[in-house]
């Protein structure tokens, strides 16, 4: 840092030595000495004022003014370059002094006035570009990178000021945003990033500025953990308005308003009002969020800012309605949101997710006033700017692809007219598509580019056994430098399929029930076995979401106490969290159906809908019929559409490892062997098995990378860890194996079977549910899953798993397989209860998928489950003390 600091010093020393050199000499040959020494002396001193004479920088600034009114007398050929080199350096010195306005006021009239003069060129232009972006608004600056993005991107600027290296790569990020080139904008301020953690030089602004515009960037793309990660790489003073931001997402509302409030105590008047503004509108404090946005209102300098404030001001309008209920607050409300629409301009990231809020806050309006046809225009422009933001980020395999929820409100207009019959509900289903079909459906598009990469398993493994936490910033700074490394960053996005594709898929002889929760309403949609579509609603009170509560609570909690009561206790909350959950009519469809493919927005995700009593004579639905959950119907029908022609099966399955089940409080692996024989007993012949230390992930790749095969499955611990990006991990052989990994693993078609606690569950993420170990197979190109949605009973798993694979190998395909395997459990005394046999979901494709594994017949194996199943009646103790994976 010092020689940084030595170069800087040397060059502005230079630079000052050509002013005065060129002041040296007038027209006539007459010196102006003292001029040229007063000069090189206050150049110097803009760095360091007391080491050349100066008490501070306002004498530094006072002598930079005294300077400026000797300029009059050099000649006409000079005075041009020395004001445009006086301003430059004013500017500097006002900007330490943290005068941003005064300096903007200084800069860009001499800024104008050297390049009409002809003095705009080397050192001090790219010194005066460094200033602007710091002082001048958002529009104008972009106005500036516009004119000057040739000479920003070229090497000439690093020829001119090679002391400016980190300010130029600052600017070329911005240069790259502005440009929508968002990918190169976070590789940039990435490498420079990079250097500043690697020497810890969080004294140089321009490094912890671009920390910070990184921290920024993953906070608007809602990936908090990783903004959280370099927030703590930032000083103190730059961390409170992100912090702020991270406390509102994170719905610590009292936090976010005491940053606001020492934001404003700082002079920070935007970052402080909008800050605030916002957490005492969380609060329902309405009124008092007002001011703040009217005070935002009055200071905002770029127009995103100037549209939140009006945005702001008519939220708060509308939430007053609410108690009030004034008329004039919804006409104002409306006034503030065209207003707002009115000032965007740009298409970057922050401008185009604004855009999307208003324009779906002036569909509800229009909702609201009777004016359908009105609203529908503004949902549907409002989507139309939400993908068109969506495609210009990135596709990250340890995030999503995603902008924000706000967009979500334009999906609930969209589905009440449709409940209204204002619009088709083909169009309305695809609008829940544009919610639900996102990240796993990009997976499905192109794999993320990180897979594979040794150091990149290493860090993540390093992360997970951490149990030192002065250890852990070092862990998650090797591990976020691996990921960068490992190139795990792709710009491919899907596109969700559209109403006439959507109709189509309807017709094709399966029950499509796809549910959405907004709107005070959960939404139903579902079809018939001829693809006529239904529409039909209800209630999301307390009532209702407490019935989900309970079911999910029965099913996955292990039974306590007397087992029969238990089994009633749970059927009862299953029953009652079904009659309020279902219209009669979509309840009569589900249990006459003959293959449902279920498709839950994330607020339903976690239902245990395949226990809910709506089959025929109130049998579960899962039992009573195959049942495939598919997260999107786009990528349903993405999944169905993926075959192989192989017939071998692998079965994979590790032995217990005592550190990592310490790390993680799991139990040890008891029922693998017992498990692995009910396997090799339905595939006999056709199956390879990896066990032990070639359980590995290096093994598992190899042998996908060899053979292809039907189905992989795979008998594991699964971990979701917070500290790790990922959220879950696959405990095979060499230790915790991450997406990445998993992701580059050539399925090629297979079904993969995840014998493994909460293999189902994960992040939850906006719209398209919970993001977790399960989106692998989608990514590596398998046609689907079976998963756990929690933590399952190990010996009730061996048996499912046992029936699950006699029933495929004669005939069934993964739906009706594991609908057979429910139905065996369930009869079985001790594994009545659901919390046995309804842990279990496939994820997948949409239709039936033909017969692919034919052995033999499977008299005498069903013989052996029945024995098996027997045999386990007198094991109730030994179960109830078997623990969980």
């Amino acid at each position: 840092m010092r020689s940084k600091a030595a170069l800087r010093l040397a060059a502005w020393f230079l630079l000052g030595s050509s002013v005065v050199a060129a002041t040296a000499q007038e027209d006539g040959g007459r010196e102006l000495p003292d001029l040229r020494s007063a000069l090189l002396r206050a150049f110097r001193a803009c760095e360091d004022p007391i080491a050349h004479g100066f008490p501070d920088h306002e004498a530094v600034l006072g002598e930079l003014a005294r300077l400026a009114t000797r300029v009059g007398e050099l000649g006409p050929e000079r005075r041009s370059r020395v004001e445009f080199y006086l301003a430059v350096r004013t500017a500097d010195v006002l900007l330490r002094l943290r005068r941003f306005e005064a300096a903007a006021a200084e800069l860009l009239p001499a800024c104008d006035a050297a390049q009409a003069s002809g003095t705009w060129s080397g050192g001090y232009r790219a010194d005066a570009l460094v200033l602007l972006e710091q002082c001048v608004p958002t529009e104008r600056f972009a106005s500036i990178l516009d004119e000057e993005a040739d000479y920003i991107a070229s090497d000439r600027i690093l020829v001119d000021a090679p002391w400016l290296g980190s300010q130029i790569e600052y600017l070329r990020a911005e240069l790259a945003f502005h440009q929508g080139d968002d990918a190169g904008a976070l590789d940039r301020l990435q490498q420079l990033v990079d250097v500043a953690l690697a020497e810890r030089s969080r004294e140089d602004a321009w490094r912890a500025k671009a920390v910070g515009r990184l921290a920024w960037e993953y906070l608007v793309r809602s990936d908090l953990a990783r903004a959280e990660f370099y927030l703590k790489e930032l000083p103190v003073a730059y961390q409170r308005y992100p912090r702020g931001l991270v406390a509102l997402r994170r719905g610590d509302f009292g936090l976010a308003e005491r940053a606001g409030r020492a934001l404003l105590r700082q002079g920070r008047a935007v970052h402080g009002n909008l800050l605030l503004g916002e957490a005492l509108e969380r609060q329902g404090r309405s009124a008092e969020a007002l001011e703040a946005y009217r005070a935002l209102a009055e200071h905002a300098e770029s127009s995103t800012d100037r549209a939140i404030a009006q945005r702001s001001l008519g939220e708060c309008e509308i939430e007053l309605f609410a108690t009030d209920a004034d008329p004039e607050r919804l006409v104002r409300a409306e006034s503030c949101y065209l207003a707002a629409l009115a000032v965007l301009d740009g298409d970057g990231t922050h401008a185009e997710t604004e855009r999307l809020q208003v324009l779906a806050r002036l569909g509800e309006l229009a909702l609201r006033a009777g004016r359908f046809d009105e609203a529908a225009e503004r949902f549907r422009a409002s989507l139309d700017v939400a993908e068109r933001a969506r495609r210009s980020l990135i596709v990250d395999v340890f995030g999503g692809s995603w902008l924000a929820e706000d967009h979500l409100r334009a999906v609930d207009g969209l589905v009440q007219l449709a409940e209204r019959g204002s619009i088709g509900p083909f169009e309305a289903l695809a609008a829940t598509e544009l919610g639900k079909a996102r990240t796993l459906l990009d997976w499905t598009a192109e794999a993320p580019r990180a897979g594979g990469d040794p150091e990149l398993m290493r860090a993540i493994r390093s992360v997970a056994l951490t149990t030192d936490p002065a250890a852990l910033d070092a862990q998650l700074a090797r591990l976020e430098a691996a990921r960068r490394a490992a190139g795990g960053e792709t710009s491919t996005h899907a596109v969700p399929l559209d109403a006439n594709a959507l109709r189509e898929l309807a017709g094709q002889g399966v029950t499509i029930l796809c549910s959405w929760r907004g709107a005070g309403r959960i939404h139903w949609f579902w079809t018939d076995d001829g693809g006529a579509p239904l529409w039909g609603s209800v209630s999301d009170d307390d009532r209702v979401r407490e019935a989900i509560a309970a079911a999910r609570r029965a099913v996955r909690d292990a039974p306590q106490g007397d087992p029969e009561r238990a089994e009633e206790e749970a059927h009862e909350a299953l029953a009652r969290a079904g009659d309020l959950l279902f219209p009669q009519r979509c309840r009569a469809i589900l249990g006459r159906s003959r293959r449902i493919v279920y498709s839950p927005d994330a607020a339903l995700t976690r239902l245990p809908f395949e226990a809910l009593p709506v089959g025929a004579g109130g049998a579960p639905i899962g039992i009573a019929v195959p049942v495939v959950r598919a997260p999107s119907l786009s990528l349903g029908a993405v999944l169905a559409a993926r075959s192989t022609d192989a017939e071998r099966v692998a079965w994979i399955g590790p032995d217990s490892q005592p550190e990592v089940e310490q790390q993680f409080d799991l139990p040890a692996l008891r029922f693998a062997q017992r498990e692995r024989l009910l396997c090799e007993s339905a595939y006999d012949g056709v199956i390879e098995v990896l066990r032990g230390d070639a359980a590995s992930a290096e093994g598992l790749a190899g042998l996908l990378e060899r053979e292809r095969f039907d189905l992989v499955h795979v008998h594991a611990h699964a971990v979701a860890d917070p500290r790790v990006p990922t959220a879950s991990l696959l405990v095979l052989a060499d230790g915790p194996t991450a997406l990445p990994s998993l992701c580059a693993m050539p399925l090629r078609g297979a079904f993969v079977v995840l014998s493994a606690c909460s293999s189902g569950a994960g992040e939850a993420r906006s719209g398209e549910g919970d993001l977790g170990l399960w989106g692998w197979t989608c990514a590596a190109g398998g046609r689907g899953a079976l998963a756990a949605l929690w933590s399952v009973n190990q010996q009730a798993t061996a048996d499912l798993m046992g029936v699950f694979h006699a029933a495929r190998a004669a005939g069934a395909d993964e739906a009706e397989a594991l609908r057979a395997a429910r139905q065996t459990l369930a009869a079985a005394s001790n594994y009545a209860h659901p919390h046995y046999w309804a842990g279990f979901v496939a994820l997948g494709g949409m239709a039936k998928a033909e017969a692919r594994c034919v052995v033999r017949p499977m008299g005498g194996r069903w013989l052996v489950i029945a024995l098996v199943l027997v045999g386990t009646l007198g094991a109730w103790i030994v179960r109830s003390c078997v623990g969980r994976r």
